[in-house]
């Protein structure tokens, strides 16, 4: 996420000039995109995982973990763009459904389990079966999960019987087609996960005992033609664990939003670009493709794409819309436009605290707005004892609160700025507190 023009701009180039700041904030957005999908790629947790059908090779349902034979399917399934890669394409008829054979199924029983994938629907009637395991349309015991595209809600009922048992009911995110789906099962407690963030805990108050002889499917429950229909759209991403993994383990898992944006809003000085970061991942794939639309035109490289690049003239709200047959979705970004010309550097704005605790947020110190300046020529921070701890003449290298390597403790520092406003030389000085 863009948080300040610090965070945009990269280090080690001279700033005395604006073509120099261009260049330094468009290198900048770039390399920070590529760290944060870089860093989410890793962020999918292996552990404990028991199947994983990625849907990748022309929708070939194979487990890539090798611990389960193919999902069963009739064979008349069709392959999509998907969220990474493509995914499987179901559109409601009587053989669109598969069944996820072999161990896989031993895990939906008294132990603890994580069932997570991705969903796209591509009707806006009816409820629809998204997963089941259950023998019965009876309040036997099983799982099964729902979705309702009317009123974008998902219903997740966890039953040993009729006495004994878990039922969630709960809205999803507005403006998304593509959405991620969790449960995790420790212990007595169960909690479901929408689109990464937790929506619901429950306690069954006892162990459910789960475990019956139907094998898990997608779109096949015992209850279509009762209460449900065959789900219409697309899946992808299926994995299950037998542990629950939690909060911080299933954001990791929910990394690909190809209808929303991974730019967040930000702040660029004028004449300066912003590139949209969203991938085109699945050239191959020409039918029922999404388009694009955004709104305003202004500024922005090519309406009809994902991933233009944007240049405002003043400050804008940009709204994408990716419309999907069956869905619509929106996403914005808001630009902040700075004149470099009109900057005062009378008073220099710095932070009055920071938290060097690798969690992306505040973790560095320095001066928020270094472009104001004609020149720094000395920012010193010097600890309680007198110490300097920190040194630079450079107005965009920031201090990471450390000192020779080590880790500084939290306290009160003291920082002295020795630059040039205007052709004058000027001192700032200020107090300032390393958290934790």
């Amino acid at each position: 996420m863009f948080r300040s023009i610090r965070e945009i701009v990269g280090t080690g180039l001279n700033c005395n000039s604006i073509s120099a700041f261009k260049f330094r904030i468009f290198i900048g957005q770039i390399v920070l995109l590529y760290l944060i999908n870089a860093g989410n790629l890793t962020a999918q947790t292996q552990a404990n995982l028991v199947a994983y059908y990625a849907m990748n090779n022309n929708c070939e349902l194979n487990d890539s973990t090798n611990i389960n034979p193919v999902a069963l399917d009739s064979g008349t399934l069709k392959c999509q763009c998907g969220v990474e890669g493509r995914a499987v394409k179901l559109s409601g008829g009587a053989k669109d459904f598969f069944i996820l054979d072999g161990r896989v199924n031993n895990y939906f029983s008294r132990g603890d389990f994580t069932l997570a994938f991705y969903f796209k629907a591509a009707s806006n009637v009816g409820s629809m079966d998204l997963f089941s395991k259950k023998v019965s349309c009876n309040n036997d015991a099983g799982i099964t999960v729902r979705y309702n595209p009317s009123s974008n809600s998902i219903s997740v009922e966890i039953f040993e019987n009729a006495l004994k048992n878990v039922i969630f009911f709960k809205k999803m995110k507005p403006n998304v087609c593509w959405h991620h789906f969790a449960l995790a099962r420790r212990g007595t407690y169960f909690r479901l996960y929408l689109d990464g963030i937790l929506a619901e805990e429950k306690n069954a108050g006892d162990i459910l005992d789960l475990t019956n002889a139907a094998k898990a499917s997608i779109a096949n429950s015992p209850c279509l033609g009762v209460t449900d229909r065959r789900f219409v759209g697309q899946i992808d991403e299926i994995r299950v664990y037998n542990r629950a993994l939690d909060g911080t383990e299933i954001a990791g898992l929910d990394i690909y939003s190809p209808d929303q944006m991974p730019n967040r809003d930000t702040t660029i000085y004028l004449g300066n670009t912003v590139q949209i970061g969203n991938l085109n991942h699945c050239g191959q794939d020409t039918i029922d493709m999404p388009t694009y639309s955004w709104t305003p035109l202004v500024g922005v490289s090519d309406e009809r794409i994902a991933n233009p690049e944007i240049m405002p003239l003043f400050s804008t709200t940009y709204l994408m819309r990716t419309q999907y047959p069956g869905c619509l979705a929106q996403d914005s970004i808001h630009i902040k436009v700075i004149d470099p010309k009109i900057l005062s550097c009378n008073t220099l704005p710095i932070p009055s605290a920071f938290t060097p605790n690798g969690d992306g947020k505040n973790d560095t110190y320095g001066i928020s707005n270094p472009y104001s300046l004609d020149r720094l020529i000395s920012f010193e921070i010097i600890d309680r004892i007198g110490n300097t701890v920190f040194k630079t003449d450079d107005p965009l290298n920031w201090w990471d609160g450390t000192f020779q390597q080590k880790k500084m403790n939290p306290g009160v520092f003291m920082y002295k700025i020795k630059y040039i406003c205007a052709g004058v030389e000027k001192y700032q000085y200020g107090t300032f507190q390393l958290l934790i």
